[in-house]
């Protein structure tokens, strides 16, 4: 029984579920950061860690090396099972050494998943207009995807560079509170952070290029109906010189 259910799954089923709970978990963080906004009660991250962030980086992590072992997008999965054991990491060290000394920076980190809410919304766009298939999508759906995908980058790169190298890389205090207790696990902790900010600055790069075609496109594509306008202006104008000369010559 259970190995004709799973047999019946499709990798396309598994990305579905993957960016359900991606967003689910996404809100879950926004939700946390405003209660803390509210109250300043360091808890509550542990309570989302617990409760949220780790059931879903757990789960997530497991149906990315399934999807990766049957060959879907293995670059794509290979990179976000990377992020994610990183993401991780993290997660139980601030969970079970640093949230007292760096509760600042623990908010950053959750900062960061804001734009996933983005993402996902980006994914089921992308599907949806995959399912149309050059069917006649409606032009409010059209401009509804450009902008969240503008929204996306936007925020993506303001929390996970900007704000990532101003509040974090280049914060003397974040390396002082962590390398006053000569704890190797808040060295190595630094590392990670590093190497996520390099992440971090990968994907914004895959972004800004992106960004950059789809721009370049709308471009390309308004210069082409321009052209055609013109055309079928000279067009018109051809024709009415034509009615109007045969018009003459009758008179």
């Amino acid at each position: 029984m259970f190995q004709n259910i799973f047999s019946n799954i499709t990798n396309y089923n598994i990305e579905i579920v993957q960016s359900i709970l991606s967003f689910l978990n996404a809100v879950f963080c926004v939700y946390f950061m405003y209660k803390y906004n509210k109250s300043k009660d360091i808890s509550l991250f542990k309570k989302g860690a617990f409760y949220f962030f780790f059931p879903f980086l757990i789960i997530d992590i497991f149906l990315n090396i399934y999807l990766i072992r049957n060959n879907s997008e293995k670059k794509t999965c290979t990179e976000a099972l990377y992020h994610h054991i990183i993401t991780l990491f993290i997660t139980i060290w601030i969970y079970f050494i640093g949230l007292d000394t760096i509760p600042d920076i623990t908010y950053i980190f959750t900062m960061f998943e804001s734009s996933t809410i983005f993402l996902n919304i980006r994914y089921w766009f992308k599907e949806y207009m995959n399912a149309m298939d050059g069917k006649n999508v409606p032009v409010f759906m059209k401009i509804l995807q450009n902008v969240n995908d503008y929204l996306f980058s936007i925020i993506f790169i303001y929390f996970r560079c900007y704000v990532f190298l101003k509040d974090i890389i280049f914060n003397k205090s974040f390396y002082d509170r962590l390398l006053s207790n000569g704890n190797f696990m808040s060295k190595l902790f630094i590392g990670v952070v590093f190497i996520f900010f390099i992440l971090n600055i990968y994907w914004s790069s895959l972004i800004c290029k992106s960004l950059y075609k789809k721009v370049n496109t709308m471009i390309v594509d308004k210069s082409k109906n321009n052209y055609v306008d013109d055309e079928i202006i000279v067009i018109e104008k051809i024709k009415a010189d034509i009615i109007n000369s045969r018009l003459n010559d009758k008179c």
